[in-house]
Order: structure tokens, then sequence, then C-alpha cells
């Protein structure tokens, strides 16, 4: 309890002064806000992939001309964002883009009950599973998880052996690595494909799971990571084993800089292109729709292209301006 009175202080004074203006709701939608801001809510703020995440959120606001405000926090502290719901609810929201997590599940449910128009990024929710959510922007995790089995395969010319990590054993991650897995013993039965195993989310740690898995399968010719760290994972160790880029085919999420960089260099293959800054842009339209009045389509599928070396120049202007942003 004296952890998250402690957390709400802190909170509370992060959004002092930060509170818009009257004239800023100045515009056609931004009189439709009633002196609520729409509110971006995520854990791992400075995180590069949430840097993304916010850009497309910072984009669509400008150019909608509507007030809003980034809650997103620090690190991975569920207690401080369940605080954040509370006071995103006492200042007032005309719209939230929320993490929605099983963890924070009851925090997302208390900002839908206090009457806050919620659409869901990054994940699919099945319609009826967090009951009065308006709608979801995501990337299809069907399609990406089979066009990365596809790409690898490929690569491989059908035969090899084909490892994979996953962040957490997570509904999102669950179904990417299983459908990838079937993909590839389907198209391409001459490649073994191992059992996904755990890299977790602390660099060092992956990077230290990742070699133990070539050390242990010294056959592997390629690796599939489902989350943002993995090719960095993935190129570290297998640089730590002694081979040189291109020996493993490496496909990874996110097109953050530092796994941009490794493409460039030869060391990761591909990155899923998970569309983080067209997600939050997108969720904004349609907050904003709702509060024209509209209707809301409630599932919202984005495509996620396989980002390879021809394809790195859009996603440097990202990066670029992630980092500009963070030098403000």
């Amino acid at each position: 309890m004296k952890k998250i009175m402690v957390v709400l202080v802190i909170l509370a004074m992060m959004t002092v002064g930060c509170t818009p203006k009257p004239s800023e709701y100045d515009t056609p939608n931004g009189k439709l806000q009633n002196g609520n801001p729409i509110r971006l809510m995520s854990v791992n703020r400075l995180h590069p992939v949430v840097r993304t995440i916010t850009l497309g959120f910072e984009d669509a606001c400008r150019d909608l001309g509507v007030v809003c405000e980034n809650n997103s926090i620090e690190g991975v502290d569920f207690v401080a964002f369940v605080a954040s719901v509370d006071i995103a609810l006492s200042q007032g929201t005309s719209g939230a883009i929320p993490f929605v997590d099983k963890a924070v599940i009851e925090a997302d449910k208390k900002l839908i009950a206090g009457g806050v128009p919620c659409i869901n990024i990054h994940t699919a929710i099945p319609e009826g599973e967090l009951p009065g959510l308006l709608g979801w922007v995501a990337a299809d995790a069907t399609d990406y998880a089979e066009r990365s089995a596809i790409a690898i395969g490929e690569k491989l010319g059908s035969k090899g052996v084909v490892a994979i990590t996953q962040g957490n054993l997570n509904d999102l991650e669950n179904v990417v690595t299983k459908v990838f897995t079937a993909k590839m013993n389907e198209k391409f039965p001459d490649i073994t494909v191992l059992p996904p195993e755990m890299e977790g989310f602390d660099q060092i740690a992956a990077i230290a799971v990742a070699t133990a898995i070539l050390q242990k399968n010294q056959d592997i010719t390629a690796a599939f990571g489902t989350t943002g760290n993995s090719p960095v994972t993935w190129a570290k160790a297998a640089e730590a084993v002694g081979k040189k880029p291109g020996d493993i085919v490496i496909v990874g999420m996110d097109y953050v800089r530092q796994n941009l960089d490794l493409v460039k260099s030869g060391w990761v293959y591909a990155l899923v292109g998970q569309p983080l800054y067209e997600e939050t842009y997108r969720a904004v339209e349609l907050l904003v729709a709702n509060l024209q009045g509209k209707k809301v389509d409630y599932a919202n599928p984005y495509p996620a292209p396989i980002i390879m070396l021809a394809d790195l120049g859009k996603y440097y202007v990202y990066a670029d301006r992630v980092d500009a942003s963070l030098e403000k």
C-alpha cells in the first residue's frame, strides 16, 4: 500500500505543469474533448520500441488537432501503471491507448468502467474478452509468423535447423511461435524446428540463453526471435560462438535502430516490421472518430512487412526521429 501511495505522488508530481491550456483545445476536434486530453498509457517509456509507438501518437495528435498527453511510465513497473490509470481517471481523459496485458487487466477494466473510450494497440483482443473496449489496432500475428517461416525456409534452401526464442510465455508470442512452427513443418518438412525457449527481456541474460542454445545445438542454421531484443540476442550469441555475419539466418522483431544496423551489417537477415508507428497513429484516428460520433471498427489488423536490406531506408527515418525526440 505504501508503495502505491508513493507512486501516485510521484506520477501526480510529473503531471504538474503539463495540464493543457484551454486555448489548446481551440480546434474543431479539440472542442469535442471537453478539456480532457487523449492519453497514451504504456510501460517502458524510454525503450526505442515505445518511443517509436509514441512518435505515431504525437504525429497523429498534431495532424488531427487534438490535445494529447503521454502518461507512459519508465521501466516495467505494473504498480506504477495502475497508479497512472487512477491519475488519468481523476484528471479527465477523452480517450486512451492503454497497455493491455493480463498483468494489468484490472486496471484497464477500471479505465473502461470510468467511461474512457479505449483503443488497444499491438495485441488483438478477442471481442468480449475485455468488455467495453472500443477496439484494437495490431499486426496480424498469424500472417507475419507464416511469412517469417517462409522467408527463413527459402533462405535455408529448405534444409537446416531453426531455433526459436520468445520474450516470455504470453498470448501473442505463444501464437507466433506455434504458427511459425506449423508453417515451417508444413512447407519445409526437411527443416528441423527446435521447441521455443524463453530469452527474457534482460539483454545480457538473453544473449547467454541464446549462446547456450547454440553451444548445445551446433547444427543450428537459423534463429527466429519473437521479441524486439531478439535480433541483438541472436547476433551477439552467434558472434560469441565464433560465427560470422550470415552464418546463421536470423529473423527478429522491430525496426529500431540497433536492429536495422544489424541487418545492414549482415548479422541479421530480416526483421518483422510490426507497425509500431502506424498502430498508434491509427488508434488516435479511431478515438477522434469516436469523439465525432462515428462508428469505429472493433478489429483493425495491420500488415507487418518482412524488412530486408533493400528496405532499410524508410525505417531509418523513423529511427532518426526517435533519436531526435530523445535528445530534446
